[in-house]
């Protein structure tokens, strides 16, 4: 009996050590996409694995503030140096409204004057210590409160979370943040969306994943079907034109007949190749393609450059085994 590595598999929607890099303010990492289970998100620096309560490394994950809402109060945390700018999380920020506090008692309150503000048309707040600024104060840890509007195009993805630092972490440093969580199917990277993942996968304990009698014949005739002819060098024979034909305009009578005779064409010399092969090796009647029974375009009736390819095919013991894809076209005429 005969196998194949499974090339399609289900997307597991991780994401593995995704480098990250510190904000500005010394204490936040940004996770560029939606985390599904924050029970599963780890942290690594410098490789090695860092939980909640580190004594240096200390964080939570917190929802960015990126929906909307009329009004809000908040604050934020940051090192003050004389001629340094320091650039606010929030954006939209009453200038009015903001003080200054000891971040390490959050009793203390210190004078507006001792910095300066301004805000830029985009709504991002620029704070620096002002001519007042007492010399001893440098390199103090402060937070600001204030309040502030959050506006957010539509676009913007509402359900992303950050990394924040209990402590302030040195401007300068070395370190290397790495993430690893779980993501949705619309912004995975590994699948783009599919679902599927056309890579060699491995299971609960570390053999790959394989295919044999069914299952296989369905992954050669999808293979033989979608793969572009001539694109692998050592297999130039598999494969069908139909990566050259769609996105072009589709024509009546003469494109899905060229769909259907490449198709053809391809999965009968897929039937070749398994008589070469059962002079050598056991082919299964279940993995054996004894005919093609059918290649059905149907259009999509509400996109008309949409088409959904059926194929129809027919092994030694199952009288009807089907892949499927869609295929899509400039234009219809």
């Amino acid at each position: 009996m005969s196998f194949d590595f499974r090339v399609r598999n289900f997307c597991d929607h991780f994401v593995y050590r995704e480098q990250l890099f510190l904000e500005d303010d010394l204490l936040t990492l940004i996770v560029p996409r939606p985390v599904a289970s924050r029970s599963e998100f780890k942290l690594y620096v410098d490789g090695e694995l860092k939980q909640e309560n580190d004594s240096v490394f200390g964080h939570r994950l917190v929802l960015q503030e990126l929906y909307t809402r009329d009004t809000a109060q908040g604050s934020d945390k940051f090192r003050a140096y004389p001629n340094f700018i320091i650039i606010l999380n929030r954006k939209f920020i009453d200038l009015n409204s903001m003080t200054y506090v000891d971040s390490e008692t959050g009793l203390q309150e210190y004078p507006s004057s001792y910095f300066t503000t301004s805000q830029l048309a985009d709504g991002t707040t620029l704070l620096e210590p002002s001519e007042l600024f007492p010399s001893n104060l440098q390199g103090a840890n402060f937070t600001t409160l204030f309040d502030y509007e959050v506006t957010s195009p539509e676009n913007v993805q509402k359900n992303l979370i950050e990394v924040q630092f209990q402590n302030f972490l040195p401007s300068v440093t070395t370190h290397v943040f790495e993430v690893t969580y779980p993501t949705d199917v619309v912004n995975c990277r590994k699948c783009s969306g599919f679902g599927v993942i056309t890579d060699i996968a491995f299971d609960s304990i570390g053999q790959a994943r394989t295919v044999t009698n069914t299952e296989k014949l369905l992954q050669d005739a999808f293979i033989f079907t979608f793969t572009e002819l001539e694109s692998d060098p050592f297999y130039s024979y598999i494969g069908t034109t139909i990566n050259q034909i769609i996105g072009r305009k589709f024509i009546q009578g003469q494109t899905d007949a060229r769909i259907v005779l490449t198709t053809t064409e391809s999965l009968e010399a897929l039937q070749e190749l398994q008589n070469i092969q059962v002079r050598v090796q056991e082919v299964t009647d279940e993995e054996t393609l004894q005919a093609l029974k059918s290649v059905d375009l149907t259009q999509n009736e509400d996109d008309p450059t949409l088409f959904y390819l059926d194929v129809n095919i027919r092994s030694t013991v199952n009288p009807s085994l089907e892949i499927s894809s869609t295929l899509r076209f400039s234009r219809v005429s």
